[in-house]
């Protein structure tokens, strides 16, 4: 798919999504709890009703062998459970972290005199205390909010020092605000912080900025790994005369039972003629048509 054209659905699907949860969370609305009807959403709701989706608007896949593992475990000294995680579908890296928090959690809020900070200083200060290991008392945030940032640096660190995996992107978000750090090693890791490493979203600018979002967080973006079969009108958005190293001619063969389970099913053998791309970076993309 054109790149701009695939901008242009999230953008009316993020603007369906955001209508479909307000109706969702209406007073009169049955929500999924039948003993509890026009409360706010809890986390696990929000997932349900707003990450999920919006994480398919975004190109990821969910669910056995997609390309977003929820709950993932991440064993560094003691055990974490991260609520998304987007990989590579090629080599099985780790390249995003989504922590989804409630969706009436408060955007970041200062403490004392900070309390009339922007925001994206705020961010910047809060995160420069956590690298330092500054105490949750002396934090220029809210408790809540240093607890976060505290918990998204001890995973993309664990990550990074444990596995050796270092993601592209880590994302709070309450799904009415949504941060975006877009270069995560480098703040948390390698201290480097600053307002061009992260972009912070309010609900209202969602759908102005959502070219933005998209850029940011689209699997094809993100991950930069093509699917395991694409058609021909596709490949110009994962090769380019930059990164083209190769082609070769090959077969994909598909096996199958046909006919009817009543009588015994019959094996097919279905034989497509393909092309290889070599990438520079070595990858693999298959063309069919």
């Amino acid at each position: 798919m054109n790149p701009l054209v695939a901008e242009n659905e999230f953008r009316a699907g993020i603007e369906s999504l955001l209508a479909e949860v307000d109706r969702q969370s209406a007073p009169d609305a049955a929500t999924p709890h039948a003993y509890a009807r026009g409360v706010t959403f809890h986390e696990h709701d929000t997932r349900v009703f707003f990450f999920d989706h919006l994480l398919r608007l975004l190109g990821w896949d969910i669910g056995a062998g997609g390309s977003v593992v929820q709950e993932a475990r991440l064993k560094a000294g003691t055990t974490n459970f991260i609520d998304y995680v987007g990989v590579d579908q090629s080599t099985r890296e780790p390249v995003l972290i989504i922590e989804a928090k409630a969706w009436d959690k408060p955007i970041i809020t200062g403490k004392g005199k900070m309390r009339s900070w922007p925001k994206v200083k705020l961010i910047v200060e809060a995160v420069k205390h956590v690298n330092a290991r500054g105490s949750k008392e002396n934090a220029p945030v809210t408790s809540e909010w240093h607890d976060y940032l505290s918990q998204l640096a001890r995973y993309v660190r664990d990550f990074r020092e444990q596995q050796g995996h270092s993601v592209s992107r880590a994302v709070l978000s309450s799904g009415q605000w949504l941060l975006v750090f877009t270069e995560p090693v480098a703040t948390f890791c390698e201290s480097k912080v600053n307002d061009l490493e992260f972009h912070l979203f309010e609900r209202e600018n969602y759908f102005e900025n959502a070219h933005v979002i998209f850029r940011q967080l689209a699997r094809a973006n993100v991950a930069d790994s093509a699917p395991s079969h694409i058609r021909s009108s596709q490949l110009g958005n994962y090769v380019n005369k930059a990164n083209f190293s190769a082609a070769y001619h090959g077969t994909l063969i598909h096996y199958e039972a046909s006919g009817s389970p009543v009588f015994a099913r019959s094996p097919r053998i279905l034989i497509y003629p393909s092309l290889i791309i070599q990438r520079s970076d070595d990858k693999l993309i298959t063309v069919i048509d």
